[in-house]
């Protein structure tokens, strides 16, 4: 049994870049979420600290207004209650941020399994860089380019991941017969 553990345990470079951008990859997302929770909590109070000022609907005659896209109520505006919801789940939920981190922290623990975890880690990553893609388009799209760079580092480090776990188990493999 301890020989064949010998053969599958990784190389100390190798689980030291694996591990450095798994790491990596925890911080830009953590990064990007602060940055887009505080972003929707000022887009929250900027409609109403305007809206208990009362200068926001009305001309400089004192007349009513139309009410401009940003003081509309949420189903004008056409804006559903989860914009981004994937399968009828909020990628916001602050539970699936928690075990998007908490399983990333499991696979870089798994790089103590050798090799055999690599495939699954580039499976993982592979499959967070898509939602991560998706969530840069859509930033891009409200024009929060600022939250849209944080996803693309993301999702750079992300496939930077599944690109190095993928090469070193691809290697492992050929030599291994």
């Amino acid at each position: 049994m301890e020989p064949n553990r010998e053969v599958s345990a990784l190389p100390r470079n190798t689980a030291m870049w694996v591990g450095g951008l798994i790491a990596l990859s925890i911080v830009l997302f953590l990064i990007g979420v602060a940055v887009e929770s505080q972003t929707e909590v000022r887009e929250q109070a900027g409609p109403q600290a305007t809206e208990s000022g009362g200068a926001e609907g009305q001309s400089e005659s004192g007349g009513e207004q139309a009410p401009t896209e940003a003081n509309k109520p949420a189903a004008q505006s056409g804006e559903q209650a989860y914009p981004e919801a994937v399968l009828g789940i909020n990628p916001d939920n602050p539970w699936l941020i928690g075990a998007v981190v908490i399983g990333s922290i499991i696979l870089a623990a798994a790089l103590r399994l050798g090799y055999r975890a690599l495939a699954v880690i580039a499976l993982a990553f592979i499959t967070m860089a898509v939602f991560d893609v998706r969530e840069a388009v859509i930033q891009i799209l409200r024009s929060n380019l600022v939250i849209a760079a944080i996803a693309g580092l993301v999702t750079l480090s992300r496939i930077s991941v599944a690109v190095v776990s993928f090469m070193a188990w691809n290697n492992h493999r050929r030599q291994s017969g």
